[in-house]
């Protein structure tokens, strides 16, 4: 049997955290695999499948709790010839947030697109729980967004960028202080959507 395979840091109770079940298959090899949560109190396998099309431009996963609906879905294309792969759509059901499923699901992302030949996975978010996950998984801010960031962490124009870390923690004083899960309040068409993205090579 192969060993517990856990996805997540220190932030989740042990008890809760997600893990692969013994014996499923690897999805690094197979695209497939079965996760299993505690939520509410019970043990929950999570069914995850991954799926492409032919010309090799789209990858989605799909972690399912049962027949009738998924628990989380992420989705990835290819635009370019240069192996650049963006994830543009992740979505987790709210009844199943709190248990790292969408640091899961990016990793198993990454998994994907590299066996896929990519070499560079990206997105772009407005969205702090997002941008701070990502950037505490080794993600970079791309240049074009340094300006945007800057002025929603209210961070002089001059100075560089600092650290991940550091970003997560400005990130954190951001929504504890506004109470919003965006880099902004401002209208949708204003918001400050930033690019990210981690080398797989």
């Amino acid at each position: 049997m192969p060993a517990v395979k856990h996805f997540n840091g220190p932030r989740v109770p042990k008890e809760e955290r997600v893990k692969r079940v013994r014996g499923s298959t690897s999805f690094k090899r197979e695209g497939k695999t079965i996760l299993e949560i505690t939520h509410n109190g019970k043990k929950v396998p999570l069914h995850v499948f991954s799926k492409g099309s032919p010309g090799g431009t789209f990858l989605r996963i799909v972690m399912h709790a049962n027949k009738k609906r998924s628990a989380v879905t992420f989705t990835a294309n290819n635009y370019n010839p240069d192996s650049w792969w963006n994830i543009s759509h992740r979505y987790v059901t709210p009844d199943f947030r709190g248990h790292y499923l969408g640091r899961t699901g990016i990793r198993l992302m990454e998994q994907l697109v590299r066996k896929e030949g990519g070499k560079v996975i990206g997105s772009s978010s407005h969205q702090i729980n997002f941008l701070r996950t990502c950037l505490s998984m080794g993600y970079s801010v791309q240049p074009g967004s340094y300006r945007q960031l800057k002025r929603a962490l209210k961070l002089p124009q001059n100075r560089p960028l600092p650290s991940n870390k550091k970003l997560v923690q400005l990130l954190d004083q951001l929504k504890r202080k506004s109470g919003s899960n965006y880099l902004t309040d401002a209208t949708p068409k204003n918001y400050d959507f930033i690019q990210i993205a981690k080398d797989l090579r």
